[in-house]
């Protein structure tokens, strides 16, 4: 990624998750039932692990808001950390 790219997307980050936030509302109601500032604090994790991921080539900040956890039986699910 080039330099220009990770600025823009630096300095558009703040409203790429208004939109984000903004037409999950709309298009899935269902995250109505989580709080706005969860909600807003989980897009910031995955928009902010994608800049990581442009920039680094490493996906560990991107993999933080959702990881696979053992359920047992050699089981795994994938979850959504609660972000308070």
């Amino acid at each position: 990624m080039n330099f220009e790219s990770f600025n823009f997307l630096e300095d558009t980050s703040t409203q790429i998750i208004k939109l984000l936030h903004e037409q999950m509302l709309r298009q899935r109601p269902a995250f109505a039932a989580i709080p706005d500032a969860s909600l807003k604090q989980m897009l910031e994790q995955i928009v902010d692990g994608y800049i990581d991921l442009a920039v680094t080539g490493q996906s560990d900040t991107l993999d933080k808001p959702v990881r696979c956890t053992d359920t047992g039986a050699g089981r795994t699910r994938r979850t959504v950390q609660r972000c308070i």
